[in-house]
């Protein structure tokens, strides 16, 4: 508001101003060849970082208004600060994504109290979400075309559409007593009486081998974030690793399911 509010004081006043093209680009991951060239060549002085970049992981870019499976976007910290250090793009991602990246893991790692970071590999602790993961949250699911376009669009939530299982807690067994669970066309899913709860694709390699890509999807239950691995006739879901304490206590089952006859 306040970029706007100059310029109209400006042009109220008469001011006149020496327009410099270089001056700032402000990139995004639909920039077209011709400014992703210029911004190669260095010709720009500021970068102007206001578009997010968003990409699934193939590296194509997502449209307008749609949340990337990798996504760089300054929105997602307004209230917290990124994790050094942030993971890189998918293989695709245009110049001026991959230098924004590097940019803001070279400003982080050059700061010693950065107040977060990632557990180093091997180390326990929890894992902080930063740029996988986004295109889950409630908002896009509950979007006026947030699942329809995942229907449309992903295999995996094509084939699991309407599903029907039973679920023992846990790890299960054969004398485990057993809940019915269904994967509603409409993005919902019911569980043991959860209210509401959603679900949807979740390609993100963050969470490890308990839900490779491709094979995951996510489960909010009772607002908690977990993750559900379709592996044939089987369905098993885990908590996130952004919420479980550590990635050993996320390759715990909470549910364990096997296809309804």
């Amino acid at each position: 508001q306040e970029m706007w509010g100059y310029s109209i004081a400006a042009a109220s006043e008469g001011i006149v101003h020496r327009l410099v093209e270089e001056f700032q680009v402000e990139p995004g991951a639909l920039s077209t060849e011709a400014q992703l060239a210029e911004f190669a060549a260095g010709r720009f002085y500021i970068f102007h970082y206001t578009y997010q970049f968003e990409y699934m992981l193939d590296g194509t870019p997502c449209q307008p208004w749609n949340i990337g499976d990798w996504s760089l976007d300054k929105r997602h910290f307004n209230q917290v600060s990124p994790a050094y250090p942030l993971p890189q793009p998918p293989p695709g991602a245009n110049a001026a994504g991959v230098w924004l990246l590097n940019a803001w893991n070279e400003a982080m790692g050059s700061i010693p109290s950065w107040p977060s970071k990632q557990p180093a590999g091997g180390e326990g602790g929890q894992v902080v979400q930063t740029l996988y993961g986004r295109r889950r949250l409630d908002w896009f699911s509950r979007h006026a075309n947030g699942f329809e376009q995942e229907a449309r669009k992903n295999p995996l939530i094509k084939r699991m559409r309407g599903k029907r299982y039973s679920c023992a807690a846990g790890a299960g067994g054969a004398d485990a007593q057993r809940v019915s669970a269904e994967l509603q066309p409409t993005g919902d899913m019911s569980l043991a009486g959860e209210p509401r709860a959603r679900w949807g694709a979740m390609n993100d390699p963050m969470q490890g081998p308990t839900c490779p890509v491709d094979a995951c999807l996510f489960v909010n239950l009772r607002g908690k974030e977990a993750v559900a691995h379709a592996d044939g006739s089987r369905l098993t879901v885990y908590e996130s690793v952004y919420t479980a304490r550590s990635r050993e206590a996320a390759r715990h089952p909470l549910w364990s399911c096997e296809a309804a006859e």
